[in-house]
């Protein structure tokens, strides 16, 4: 294996903590709650015509809404 591929380190593509679709909480859970009052910057990704990621790397969680619903 070469120098080049020993360093490279691979990045997981998403946080640990899924929390699926926003679409279905009943309420909002406290780790999004608290991320949102302390003004992390959060990426957000749209991955389909309807769809979109939220993602806190500083928190650990990832979620979508689905607009088309």
């Amino acid at each position: 294996m070469s120098e080049h591929k020993k360093s490279m380190v691979i990045e997981p593509p998403d946080p640990p903590n899924n929390l699926g679709y926003a679409n279905c909480w009943e309420k909002t859970p406290e780790v999004v709650i608290n991320c949102i009052e302390s003004k992390h910057a959060r990426e957000v990704k749209t991955v389909g015509p309807c769809v979109t990621k939220y993602i806190c790397r500083l928190c650990r969680y990832v979620y979508c809404i689905d607009s088309g619903d």
